[in-house]
């Protein structure tokens, strides 16, 4: 038995034919302004091309640093962190004390959005093509993340810290981002416009899916049957309340 509503800002599969459409994340109970992810993915995707322009995407160029790739990394860390914080407080969590969320309680979200799981592919990078920007959750909450050990590093300490702001720690950064969309839109991109897709045809039987944006493909996780939707978005849209919360389901 799956589940017969769904969360807050969490994609799952649904078991039913033809709901597929992931209709019920078009719904603004769901989330306002939903033309902001489009938006602000858009633009971090637009400025990481600038930057293809002067460093070739390559393993051999992974340690590469500067203070555009150190703009980049504080700018997609922070809306990692906005989306985290978002889905958490839209699902009804709340610390016991009066203190800010950080990424202890950002790491829940690993039990209920699957990020470890998920794996991303960038076509255009010569080496490592393949990223899980969450893997280390895989051995638990505790576990640090490299990259956003990074971004801490170079935003608190940027004298002695700044060889951190690598393009590699950007880039996972920026595939860590892309995983948190995915978890939560799966490829919906609220939108008809798509993103041209600048580095040429790619390989559409490499059994991923697409993503949000080009030029990343993404290998979602295997969702257990009773952690997929079981509903018709048409019988329950009209309801006061269509929708349920991970910390206090109803």
């Amino acid at each position: 038995m799956g589940l017969a509503k769904p969360f807050y800002l969490t994609y799952r599969p649904n078991v039913r034919q033809g709901e597929s459409d992931n209709l019920y994340m078009h719904d603004d109970r769901y989330l306002p302004n939903r033309w902001q992810v489009r938006q602000s993915i858009e633009m971090l995707y637009k400025d990481f091309e600038i930057l293809f322009d002067y460093i070739d995407p390559c393993d051999n160029n992974e340690n590469c640093y500067s203070l555009r790739i150190y703009e980049l990394l504080l700018r997609t860390c922070t809306e990692i962190e906005s989306n985290m914080k978002n889905i958490l407080i839209k699902n009804g969590y709340r610390r016991s004390d009066d203190r800010d969320l950080n990424m202890s309680d950002y790491a829940i979200l690993n039990k209920s959005h699957f990020l470890s799981q998920f794996e991303v592919t960038m076509p255009n990078w010569t080496g490592r093509c393949k990223v899980a920007p969450f893997k280390a959750w895989r051995e638990g909450i505790d576990s640090k993340l490299p990259w956003y050990a990074a971004y801490n590093h170079v935003k608190h300490n940027r004298q002695e810290k700044f060889n951190e702001a690598t393009l590699k720690n950007a880039t996972f950064a920026l595939c860590g981002l892309l995983v948190l969309y995915s978890a939560q839109f799966c490829n919906v991109r609220f939108a008809d416009d798509v993103i041209p897709n600048i580095y040429g045809w790619m390989s559409l039987d490499d059994n991923l899916s697409d993503a949000i944006g080009a030029p990343f493909r993404i290998k979602f996780p295997i969702y257990p049957d009773d952690e997929k939707y079981d509903f018709s978005w048409s019988e329950i849209c009209m309801s006061d309340n269509p929708y349920r919360k991970i910390f206090n389901a109803d």
